[in-house]
């Protein structure tokens, strides 16, 4: 526990680590805490009163699960360490508050951003667990087909087009953007993000953090960042019809765009920006490739069960039936906290804008004929990414049908 470091946001030591002493106890308990989340992957940390308890839960692989539970006064005196932490006002109780700390363990910096809300029972607050290094190699990390990640790649050398990564809320959307600004050489181009808020620093990269509060949205901001004579933008999303014109015509006039929408697949995405009052000729000449994208739990390969099953097993799933007789389940060990799942893998479709996509949108064909195109393209759907990895053992049919059901 000795070897965490607390820092302010202004770079100086926030708390040190105490053994004894009456004041030292919730500073030991925070240490304690963000260790355990940090051995336990966890992206979140969630501090929330529970009638006379404050009960801390962590967020791992998507899922919630118990963690601690402390006297109220105690985790009031937890909360407040992490307000002073964050340079927060421990006095104001009637507003919302949002703020930063930084950590470093084993050399390793991690960021923690950090949220409060007032509820009935008290102050309830949410860490976020940034890893500074998540970008790296990301790309092999999600699992994607290489015919897939050689694409991406490739788009990564262009010097100007627009991939759109579509998905919804957790799906890895800014995530899988940071992966691709990695394969990008910033030391000999000018790589801007506008993000709301900046989740992972990067080297060589500026990156703006977008404030309604001071007129700094996304289309302002952009536009700025127009005029800094930048080769790629990294959009952190698409939210409205400014903020998509500004984004596509950047890709006509030579630059590389990167952005996220919230849309259920790839071509909902197509129709995402169509809602956003995008021309259809706008669309199709400034768009290259659209890659919608889920998160799903792995199967824990220390106990996954095998369990034999029948193509009539998926017909009554309405999914593809596999080329194995056998799939996985998941079981439950000590070693995945009685889960049956440990990590996540990405499951995704990309869809290519080619000659004949742009004359069927031109000529604002149906969603249904547009989704036959996707089918017959070289990466499939969402559902056959899936469907290949639970052939691999990798993900078992709860999974899919959870995520993608």
């Amino acid at each position: 526990m000795e070897d965490l470091k607390l820092y302010k946001p202004d770079g100086t030591l926030g708390l040190e680590f105490q053994s004894d002493g009456p004041q030292a106890r919730p500073v030991v308990i925070l240490l304690r805490l963000i260790n355990d989340a940090l051995d336990s992957t966890a992206t979140d940390i969630h501090i929330e009163p529970e009638g006379r308890k404050s009960v801390v839960r962590y967020r791992v692989d998507g899922f919630l699960r118990p963690a601690a539970a402390y006297e109220h006064d105690l985790g009031r005196q937890l909360l407040q360490c992490v307000k002073v932490l964050c340079d927060l006002d421990i006095t104001n109780k009637n507003r919302f508050q949002d703020g930063s700390f930084r950590g470093i363990r084993a050399n390793h910096e991690i960021d923690f951003r950090v949220s409060v809300m007032q509820e009935v029972g008290g102050d309830k607050m949410v860490i976020r667990i940034l890893d500074r290094t998540v970008g790296t190699n990301l790309i092999e990390r999600l699992g994607m087909h290489q015919d897939l990640v050689d694409t991406l790649r490739a788009f990564a050398r262009r010097t100007q087009g627009t991939l759109i990564v579509a998905g919804p809320t957790g799906a890895g959307k800014t995530t899988t953007l940071y992966g691709i600004l990695n394969e990008i050489d910033r030391a000999r181009r000018n790589a801007i993000s506008i993000e709301d808020p900046v989740e992972y620093h990067l080297p060589l990269m500026t990156q703006i953090h977008v404030d309604p509060k001071l007129k700094m949205t996304f289309a302002a901001s952009l536009r700025s960042a127009l005029r800094q004579d930048p080769n790629v933008l990294m959009i952190g999303e698409i939210r409205d019809a400014e903020t998509a014109d500004i984004a596509l015509q950047s890709a006509l006039t030579g630059h590389l765009v990167l952005t996220t929408t919230h849309a259920k697949d790839a071509i909902g995405a197509i129709f995402r920006l169509v809602d956003l009052k995008i021309p259809p000729y706008q669309l199709v000449s400034s768009v290259d490739l659209i890659l919608a994208q889920r998160l799903a739990r792995k199967l824990c390969v220390q106990c996954k069960q095998p369990m034999s099953v029948t193509p009539r097993y998926f017909e009554l799933l309405g999914f593809p039936v596999p080329q194995t007789d056998t799939v996985y389940r998941a079981r439950g060990c000590a070693a995945c906290g009685d889960t049956g799942y440990s990590g996540r893998t990405g499951i995704s479709e990309l869809l290519q804008m080619n000659d004949a996509l742009r004359e069927a949108i031109l000529r604002k064909a149906p969603e249904t004929e547009l989704q036959a195109m996707v089918n017959s393209g070289p990466y499939a759907r969402m559902i056959h990414d899936a469907m290949r990895k639970v052939e691999a053992g990798i993900m078992s049919m709860e999974e899919v049908s959870r995520v993608l059901g």
